[in-house]
């Protein structure tokens, strides 16, 4: 009768043991990966806008009316994306810390979103997800269509 009671005691210890060192270690592992998840799409959201910036300048130094197609892959994080001053491309991020601001600049061409000026801000409908956009030489700007 005794040797069943220790058993079951011991089987106990043992779970016990077990979800000590197991909880903490998943909760470790969870936090690293959400860790290293942000860090991706801040990589991802950087890649992203120099290759926006990087194109408006090949398509200023290009003819007039000339224009690139680009495919964009944006985290679903991602809020807006928008030109400032005609000179700043804005992607705006909610991350676990709040929201955040990546800024791009554009040194000797002006920007505009889809042919309008954008003196203080304009939205460029580009968001989350996957998007397609056009890159346009319009003679004095470069126009970004989304």
């Amino acid at each position: 009768m005794w040797k069943r009671g220790q058993s079951a005691v011991e089987y106990l210890t043992i779970v016990t043991l077990s979800l000590l060192i197991l909880i903490p270690t998943a909760f470790y592992v969870l936090s690293y990966a959400n860790d290293l998840q942000g860090q991706t799409q801040s990589r991802q959201l950087g890649v992203v806008g120099e290759q926006i910036i990087s194109t408006v300048n090949e398509v200023y130094a290009s003819e007039p009316d000339s224009f690139i197609r680009l495919t964009v892959e944006l985290p679903e994080t991602t809020r807006n994306v928008t030109i400032q001053d005609s000179r700043e491309l804005v992607i705006s991020v909610q991350s676990q810390l709040g929201e955040s601001d990546l800024v791009f600049f554009s040194e000797n061409v002006n920007i505009t979103a889809n042919g309008t000026t954008c003196s203080p801000a304009c939205q460029t409908g580009i968001d989350g997800g996957s998007n397609n956009i056009r890159v346009e030489n319009a003679r004095e700007d470069v126009t970004i269509y989304s």
